[in-house]
């Protein structure tokens, strides 16, 4: 790396070096025991032609503030002087520079001037004190060298991403780093790794650096991505050394590799692993497709009897085409080596039938140090279940607390039952879970596209079994009937989140059976939000009144979608025990009464009383089969609701006044209106309403002073006749910010029938803020009419939106002024020729966001009329 020469030697090869003034050579014996700065060093016209300069332990006290070299292509500069620094502008004169060394030097930070050095082709940083501030080289473009080798540098900076010609990295000494090599990885996060490396190389590990293939064998977090040609993953890291210091080892995405590791190998610190996108994959170790030659390649199980991994939490396989992913004859002492295993996803690995073969699973039934937390199987299309087993013993999972299962369409029970001699079946009856497995602390679980699946759970379970389940979410399972049968609702009294989405044949959720023995205090569920959407076939949420036998009194939160065969919603005894409730949302479904009537045997005369104490938000919308809430006479109290949306609700009246009442009670005679105005309307803040509504309100059925405090109001329906949308009608709404429209109306902001003219009404609709216009299909060319000072009414408008309204030309006329207007959003306006004028945008200049997608005949965002032909627009 260096050698010894003579003085005389030294002198006479820098005389000659320097006779063309190419050449600034300084060391320690050149400087005048008198003088700062070197007597040597040149100024004036003979720096400028000056293209090297090389400095190694001068006696420098200090620089010159700038270096005036337009020709240098080399500095180097190595100083034991802690007090000698770099001027900020000291290569501003200097942007031809090629090689810059800087070694032993203290920065903080580096001289921004280095930041304009674009032809910089080589950096050498060596045993610099750096902080931790490097920013700058990202802006180094044309680097193909950078070194940092034995820096006090932590972390490499994400702007090295930006140096895409470099060929060298060296990071010798480096303790902690985090480097991407290749295009398109995620940008750095928060790691809990000291040092990462991620390789993203479309080739062979073998074409690396060699200081980067020392850096992977010193990394705690290696993710490869994209090798290409290679047979054995990780042949070039291990032949060597070990990777001992390896915790994380990611690998995705090569389409070659048939193993990981080249001979049988123990990782003692690995405890994340991950394998995905590897077609070809065998075995981990290619020794034991040596090993296993009397099998199939195919059949040979991804882990050896012989590869340890004893530090090991979490292992996720995706897109693998191994069928086994461990040994069958596995022993007990090597099936150990993964007793630290909480977490295991597989997914899109289709060729595997079950997880842990017959002769394994004996070992779950001793195992009480197994701490699986977490099993996700997503996309199996052959398994038939987690493990087989034919003894008559519970196989227990005492740790788990996640469970997902996801598309695996011939799986009919989490544990497939054999025979004693295990040649046989027992049939599941498409039971997922029966009465010989137990998670006692699982907490959540989803489960989705089991098309095989009947029944959840068979009844009885195994004591302690579900008894902290907390979360259950049953997806696209089309042959389940229902999720609790009679007798096991007791069991789940923890669930705090249930939601059913899309399965086909599900007739009830919880079926309650009056045989069932009843406590002499009925349990109350710890239920707090139950989502039911897409069940075309189901009749009963609680199948039979519970009475006595349970409480659901915790219920927070209700929403029912797109159930066309369901008739009611609650039985009469739990909707009169919901003291919690304060969100209901019933939506496209047959319903007939949101409570059914009491059964049999009860006081059918008697006023059944509904107190929803804490109902804030309740929606009723697209129900044409609604008659009534309840079927009967009552008394219903809603104290605390402030959001309310009715919408398409058959046949049901939804306001009355108090006229229509007999000493407060709704008579039962007809069916009752829902809410009387009086009550209601005052505390709402958002009210939304069908179309057939707005005439009622116009007509001066209320009294206006009911919508002082609505801030939020809604206009929705296919009504058959067009409605005028008239200025006047909007005038009660004294604190109006939000209003949307989306009906079959005629005219909008119309005044013809009111009593004034629309000056008359500039400024009272001053509140709004935000303004949306959905599907107003009858409104042709325009969304007002030219005479419309749409200014004048909405002066403070701030955002509209103006979506699916098939016949507009445009949005209005020159006349329309938004001077306060932020946010404009159109969409799906198929007859669109332009939005607006020029003079209209003229007067938009506090746009911020201008938003125009699916206007298939759009031809210009601006339309130019007559003098228009030149128009300035300025958005401040």
């Amino acid at each position: 790396e260096y050698f010894d020469v003579h003085d005389l030697t030294y002198i006479v090869a820098k005389s000659i070096a320097s006779e063309d003034n190419q050449v600034l050579a300084l060391t320690e014996e050149d400087k005048d025991e008198d003088e700062d700065v070197v007597t040597d060093w040149r100024t004036g016209e003979s720096m400028k032609e000056c293209n090297k300069v090389i400095l190694r332990d001068p006696s420098i006290n200090k620089l010159p503030d700038q270096l005036n070299s337009p020709q240098l292509f080399l500095f180097l500069l190595l100083s034991k002087d802690l007090s000698l620094t770099l001027p900020d502008n000291f290569f501003k004169e200097a942007k031809n520079l090629k090689v810059l060394g800087l070694t032993c030097m203290h920065f903080s930070p580096l001289p921004s001037s280095i930041g304009l050095l674009t032809s910089l082709s080589t950096l050498c940083l060596d045993h610099c004190n750096l902080g931790d501030n490097l920013t700058i080289i990202g802006a180094l473009k044309s680097l193909n060298v950078l070194s940092l080798a034995g820096s006090d540098i932590k972390i490499v900076p994400k702007e090295i991403g930006h140096l895409l010609k470099l060929k060298l990295l060296d990071l010798q000494k480096l303790e902690r780093y985090k480097i991407c090599i290749g295009k398109e990885w995620e940008r750095f996060g928060n790691y809990q790794y000291s040092r990462t490396l991620k390789i993203r190389l479309n080739t062979s590990i073998d074409d690396l650096d060699h200081g980067i293939k020392k850096l992977a064998k010193r990394t705690q977090d290696l993710q490869l991505d994209e090798l290409k040609g290679v047979k054995i993953a990780l042949e070039e890291l291990t032949d060597e050394e070990r990777l001992s210091h390896l915790q994380n080892l990611h690998i995705q995405n090569g389409l070659d590799i048939e193993s990981i590791i080249n001979d049988r190998n123990e990782f003692p610190q690995l405890q994340s692993l991950t394998l995905e996108g590897l077609p070809q994959l065998v075995s981990f170790c290619s020794q034991d497709k040596i090993d296993g030659t009397s099998l199939p390649q195919r059949e040979l199980p991804l882990f050896g009897e012989k590869i340890l991994f004893p530090s090991l939490e979490k292992l996720r396989l995706s897109s693998l085409n191994v069928t086994r992913i461990w040994h069958n004859q596995l022993s007990n002492v090597s099936f150990c080596t993964h007793e630290k295993l909480t977490t295991l996803k597989i997914d899109g690995c289709g060729n595997i039938k079950y997880l842990l073969s017959f002769s394994m699973a004996k070992y779950l039934v001793h195992l009480k140090y197994f701490e699986l937390k977490s099993l996700e199987l997503k996309d199996l299309p052959h398994l038939s279940g987690f493990c087989s087993n034919s003894q008559n013993k519970v196989i227990g999972f005492p740790f788990m607390k996640s469970m997902t299962i996801y598309n695996c369409p011939i799986l009919e029970g989490f544990i497939c039952r054999y025979t004693s001699e295990g040649n046989q079946r027992i049939s599941s009856h498409g039971d997922l879970f029966d009465n010989k497995v137990a998670f006692p602390r699982l907490e959540e679980m989803s489960v989705s596209y089991l098309s095989k699946m009947k029944m959840l759970w068979r009844n009885p379970l195994p004591p302690n079994s579900f008894p902290k389940l907390q979360e259950l979410r049953v997806e696209r399972c089309d042959k389940l009937l229902t999720i609790f049968p009679s007798n096991m609702v007791t069991t789940f009294q923890r669930l705090h989140r249930l939601t059913i989405k899309t399965c086909g044949s599900l007739q009830q959720v919880f079926e309650i059976m009056h045989e069932e023995k009843k406590p002499a205090l009925p349990p109350t569920t710890q239920l707090k939000e139950l989502h039911i959407v897409g069940l075309p076939k189901l009749k009963y949420i609680w199948k039979n009144d519970p009475r006595v036998i349970f409480s659901f009194k915790n219920i927070c939160a209700i929403s029912v979608f797109d159930c066309p065969s369901l008739k009611n919603v609650f039985p009469a005894s739990i909707a009169q025990d919901l003291p919690q409730l304060g969100y209901l949302h019933i939506f496209h479904c047959g319903v007939e009464e949101i409570v059914s009537k009491l059964e049999e045997g009860s006081d059918w005369e008697a006023t059944v009383n509904f107190k929803f104490d804490r109902l804030c938000t309740l929606t009723l919308s697209n129900l044409p089969k609604l008659k009534c809430f309840y079927p009967g006479k009552h008394i219903a109290k809603w104290p605390m609701l402030n959001m309310l949306e009715v919408v398409e609700c058959g046949k049901m009246k939804i306001f009355g006044t108090q006229l229509n009442t007999i000493n407060g009670q709704l008579d039962s005679s007809i069916h009752p209106p829902l809410f009387l105005v009086e009550k209601i309307i005052p505390k709402l803040q958002h009210l939304t309403l069908d179309s057939d509504y707005i005439a009622m309100i116009s007509d001066g059925q209320f009294s206006s002073s009911l919508f002082h405090e609505i801030k939020t109001f809604e206009v929705s329906g296919d009504g058959a006749e067009p409605i005028d949308f008239r200025i006047s009608f909007l005038e009660r709404f004294y604190t109006l910010e939000n209003l949307t429209i989306s009906c079959n109306i005629r005219e909008l902001f119309c005044t013809e029938g009111d009593t004034g003219n629309e000056e008359m009404y500039a400024g009272t609709l001053s509140t709004i803020r935000n303004l949306k216009l959905e599907r107003l299909n009858n409104l042709k060319d325009y969304l007002w009419k030219q005479d419309v000072h749409v200014g004048h009414i909405l002066p403070k408008l701030e955002t509209l939106e103006v979506h699916d309204c098939y016949n507009l030309i445009s949005l209005g006329s020159s006349s329309a002024s938004f001077q306060n207007l932020t946010t404009l959003d159109v969409s799906n306006c198929k007859t669109m020729k332009y939005l607006d004028t020029c003079l209209v945008f003229k007067g938009m200049a506090q746009l911020k966001k201008l938003m125009v997608r699916d206007c298939i005949s759009m031809k210009e965002i601006v339309a130019t009329k007559g003098d228009e032909a030149t128009c300035d627009i300025i958005f401040s």
